[in-house]
C-alpha cells in the first residue's frame, strides 16, 4: 500500500471473486437500498476432507489455512457488498484436530494442490476456523472455514440479512447461485434472478487492463485490504488468546 502510494503505477489485489457476475448484481441491489441497512452476514467456504497438502499447509510459507487461503475471498466478498464497514470486536476460533484425516480416510474429496506437494513441509496450520465480526456501523458477520471438518453440510456460500429483504449466494452453484426473500410489499416473496455466468479470471484480467490503460479506478482498494488482513489476524489472535479483540 505504502509502496503504490510512492509511484504512479496501479496496485491491483487479486480478490477474483468481486469480478462474478452474481456479486456484481447483489452489489448493485445492495447500493440501490432495496435490502436496507444490512444486519447479519453468514459467510462460509467449507470442504470436510481435502487432500491440499505441500506449502498450503505450512504456516511459515502460506501464512494461514483455509481462512486466510480460501475463505478469504468470501470474507471480501461479504465486505465488498457491505460497503467495508470499520470492524468494532473480533472473536475467532481455531483446532487442528482430525489433521491426519486425509491420510487415514477411504476417500478424500478434491482439492487445491501444491505445485510442490510433497511432505517435507510440516503441517501446522488450522484445519478449521471461524470468527464473529461486529461493526460500528451496527452490523455483524460470522465467517466460517474448513479443510477438514466432520460436517454434514460442506461448500461455500454468503448469506445476507437486511432490514427490507435477504439474500443467499451460492457462487459455485450454476443454476442456483443467488436468491432473494423480499418484505418491502408486506409479503414474503422469493425470487431468483437469471444472471449469465462469466469467467471471473477473464474478468479481472480485463478489468487490470483496463486500469493499466485507461486509468479507471481499481475496485480493489488498499485501504480495504488492509482492514482484510487485520480482521483476518485478529481472528488468529483470538483464537490464540483466547479474548475478543477490540479494534
Amino acid at each position: 500500500c505504502e509502496a503504490s502510494k510512492k509511484s504512479d503505477k496501479v496496485i491491483m489485489y487479486g480478490l477474483v471473486c468481486r469480478h462474478g457476475a452474481h456479486i456484481k448484481y447483489l452489489k448493485d441491489y445492495v447500493e440501490s437500498g432495496r435490502m436496507g441497512k444490512i444486519m447479519t452476514v453468514e459467510a462460509q467456504r467449507i470442504s470436510r476432507c481435502s487432500v491440499i497438502g505441500g506449502w498450503f499447509v505450512n504456516k511459515k510459507m502460506a501464512g494461514g489455512g483455509p481462512l486466510m487461503d480460501a475463505a478469504i475471498h468470501e470474507l471480501d466478498s461479504a465486505l465488498y457488498i457491505m460497503g467495508y464497514p470499520k470492524p468494532r470486536t473480533v472473536v475467532g476460533f481455531t483446532s487442528d484436530i482430525n489433521k491426519d484425516l486425509p491420510q487415514r480416510i477411504k476417500g478424500t474429496s478434491a482439492g487445491w494442490k501444491a505445485a510442490d506437494n510433497s511432505s517435507k513441509y510440516e503441517r501446522d496450520v488450522e484445519n478449521v476456523a471461524s470468527g464473529y465480526v461486529t461493526f460500528e456501523n451496527g452490523s455483524s458477520l460470522f465467517i466460517k472455514a474448513s479443510t477438514i471438518l466432520n460436517t454434514v453440510t460442506e461448500g461455500t456460500f454468503m448469506e445476507f440479512c437486511g432490514e427490507k429483504s435477504g439474500a443467499i449466494l451460492k457462487p459455485f452453484t450454476p443454476g442456483d447461485e443467488l436468491k432473494f426473500m423480499d418484505t418491502s410489499e408486506n409479503y414474503i416473496k422469493e425470487f431468483k434472478p437469471v444472471i449469465e455466468r462469466v469467467s471471473i479470471f477473464q474478468e479481472q484480467i480485463n478489468h487490470f487492463v483496463d486500469c493499466c490503460l485507461n486509468g479507471t479506478e481499481c475496485i480493489t482498494k488498499s485501504e480495504e485490504m488492509i482492514t482484510l488482513m487485520e480482521i483476518i489476524d485478529a481472528i488468529y489472535k483470538s483464537a490464540e488468546t483466547g479474548m475478543a479483540v477490540q479494534f
